[in-house]
């Protein structure tokens, strides 16, 4: 069963139990331009080059914490940074006391980055 969108600090996440996808989204009404897929992880660059959101796919394994946990999420947040040749992404997600994070970097020469 999924579970209903949650607002964190401006942000929204959802995570789907069924189909083990966490999703964190900036609330906007920017049409999305197209998407980065790294294998369990699909970032949406909004019509700025901007990152809009996050799906991290088996979400479960990928974090490496229980469906359940990730159920009972308090609250997630999507930090970005814009460098010459990188854009660093991180994901933060707060289950119960812990805090959860994944970080990558995406190379700033990708079509639908803005630099």
């Amino acid at each position: 069963m999924a579970k209903t969108g949650e607002k964190s600090k401006k942000m929204i996440y959802v995570y789907n139990k069924t189909d083990d996808i966490f999703t964190v989204e900036r609330p906007t009404k920017e049409k999305i331009r197209g998407s980065i897929d790294l294998d369990d992880i699909i970032i949406d660059i909004n019509s700025r080059g901007s990152i809009a959101g996050v799906e991290i796919l088996n979400a479960s394994k990928v974090l490496g914490v229980s469906k359940s946990m990730l159920s009972n999420a308090r609250k997630a947040e999507l930090f970005a940074r814009q460098g010459t040749e990188y854009m660093l992404f991180k994901v933060v997600i707060w289950l119960d006391q812990q805090k959860f994070q994944f970080a990558t970097n995406i190379p700033a020469r990708s079509e639908l980055l803005s630099v």
